[in-house]
């Protein structure tokens, strides 16, 4: 957090999410211009087109937390275990490089080389190109982990998202989010409810698909923001 708000406090504009986020960055009192257009990422979800392939299937992304390590390998077990409530068929995908990579990795290897009993069928996956996976959280049942992207990606996708753990804490979720803790039995009765609800309506918490342009333009000529967008751009003395 220190870094971060150095960082705040050293730029010249500001392109928070929300505006909740803009709040905060008003309340260090940053110099420069704050610009509430949304997240970019959103933009490549707006494009996204469903995989019809994952209908029905669960998609799994969970990486370790960094303050957790020691605990990466049996939160892993635990979600493992909350699949055998469902029959979805489940796309699991890699953790991330980060601190307990190593340790989640070794029990998802141990998985997939022992083919331990489970009522699902799991696939595992290193990678996707950001499109591809876009279009197959647009087209799959649920989300499971802990990963950013069922924060803001998913929200606007209307994807149901099961959000384990405190890796995302403090963030703003939409509807589409369930929280659970990293206890199997959590998780399970999370799944078997955000399966049975289905998508969920498109939230705008995180943009509307244009933050991109809209960031450019601002970067390239602050001074031509329009009074139609005063709502969307604050400046701080």
């Amino acid at each position: 957090d220190r870094v971060r708000n150095a960082v705040s406090h050293l730029a010249d504009f500001h392109f928070p999410a929300t505006d909740k986020a803009a709040a905060r960055l008003e309340s260090l009192r940053v110099k420069g211009q704050v610009f509430q257009y949304g997240c970019p990422s959103v933009d490549l979800a707006a494009r996204a087109i469903p995989d019809s392939r994952f209908t029905n299937t669960i998609i799994v992304l969970q990486h370790p937390v960094t303050n957790e390590v020691d605990h990466a390998r049996e939160q892993v077990e635990e979600t493992l275990g909350a699949l055998n409530a469902v029959s979805n068929p489940v796309v699991w995908f890699w953790p991330g490089q980060d601190a307990g990579s190593e340790a989640a990795s070794k029990r998802l290897r141990e998985y997939e080389h022992t083919h331990s009993e489970c009522w699902s069928e799991i696939t595992f996956k290193r990678h996707l190109p950001a499109s591809a996976f876009l279009s197959a959280l647009r087209g799959c049942a649920c989300l499971v982990g802990n990963s950013s992207v069922g924060i803001r990606e998913c929200s606007y996708l209307g994807t149901p998202v099961i959000d384990i753990g405190t890796r995302q804490q403090g963030r703003e979720k939409a509807a589409n989010v369930y929280h659970a803790p990293h206890v199997k039995t959590e998780i399970a009765r999370a799944l078997r409810y955000q399966l049975d609800h289905g998508p969920y309506p498109q939230s705008t918490l995180y943009g509307t698909g244009d933050a991109g342009s809209r960031i450019a333009r601002a970067l390239a000529d602050p001074a031509s923001v329009g009074v139609e967008e005063a709502l969307g751009c604050r400046s701080c003395a």
